[in-house]
């Protein structure tokens, strides 16, 4: 009876963490308004009028998806949220530098960081029931002769930075149930990965030219990784970070992924956070 019960349990959960998902666009990696919903939309101003996009939409999208049933396990509105949420100090691997962008500001459903001096480029959410999100627009593509270029190594980054957010966060307000991180990308068919660590050759280095290099044939990307936290310790984290930097690099036919610096660089091949700084500040 345990057994049957355990599984139902586990059914139901998967069948509500599926239906969230669908509601939101982040379900299906081939369906042409993968990651799309109204707030993912406003990352691309309506008078964008750049002949390289044709209309495209390249976004990059992480969730940290609580265990269902999804409830308000966090009131959002709360002073002590506010001022922790505030601190300008708070940064997490793997840089020292601070992690949230843009301005602060109370939505119906959580606090959401948008604005900045540069528009829209990307936002971090909370929300009431404990999901966490981020997505990124322009701060890790850029489109170049009608071709989509993503800089790998800042998406890897912010993921890494993501991770630690969001086991920060549920340690703090007391969000006690694992959750379910979601990484997605769209518009990648066609596209190639850039800003890659030192050693790897780079399609926007002068030095050859981008028809050469491989591009994606997927039109989306989903990676997922289950029961994680709801605290992570940064062993578990930085093996995460590998992973899902290995699952996405694998659809471009790299087996090592490429945000590391190249073995003949440095044997040890870390992560490379120079090149996360110079590219990440664009």
């Amino acid at each position: 009876m345990d057994e049957l019960l355990a599984y139902l349990k586990a059914r139901d959960s998967e069948q509500d963490r599926q239906k969230w998902l669908d509601q939101r666009g982040y379900a299906d990696p081939r369906h042409p308004a993968f990651l799309l919903n109204a707030r993912t939309r406003r990352l691309f101003p309506k008078n964008d009028d750049d002949a390289d996009l044709a209309g495209r939409t390249p976004l990059a999208v992480f969730v940290a998806l609580p265990e269902p049933p999804l409830t308000e396990v966090i009131d959002t509105s709360q002073e002590a949220v506010w001022e922790w949420m505030n601190d300008p100090r708070r940064c997490y691997e793997p840089t020292h530098g601070g992690f949230l962008r843009g301005t602060p500001r109370i939505a119906f459903d959580g606090i959401v960081w948008d604005k900045d001096r540069s528009g829209i480029r990307s936002y971090l959410a909370v929300e009431r029931s404990g999901v966490v999100e981020m997505a990124l627009g322009t701060r890790i593509y850029k489109a170049w002769k009608q071709r989509i270029f993503i800089r790998f190594t800042p998406l890897i980054g912010y993921l890494w930075q993501f991770l630690g957010f969001a086991g920060d966060y549920y340690k703090t307000f007391g969000q006690t149930k694992p959750f379910t991180l979601f990484v997605g990308m769209r518009e990648t068919d066609g596209a190639f990965l850039a800003g890659l660590a030192k050693g790897w050759k780079d399609p926007t280095s002068q030095e050859c030219g981008w028809e050469a290099f491989p591009q994606c044939q997927e039109p989306g990307i989903l990676v997922r990784k289950d029961k994680l936290g709801p605290a992570i310790a940064p062993e578990l984290a930085r093996d995460v970070v590998r992973e899902v930097a290995t699952k996405i690099d694998n659809a471009w036919g790299e087996r090592i992924p490429r945000c590391y610096i190249k073995a003949t660089h440095d044997p040890s091949q870390p992560f490379d956070i120079d090149t996360f700084h110079q590219l990440s500040s664009i």
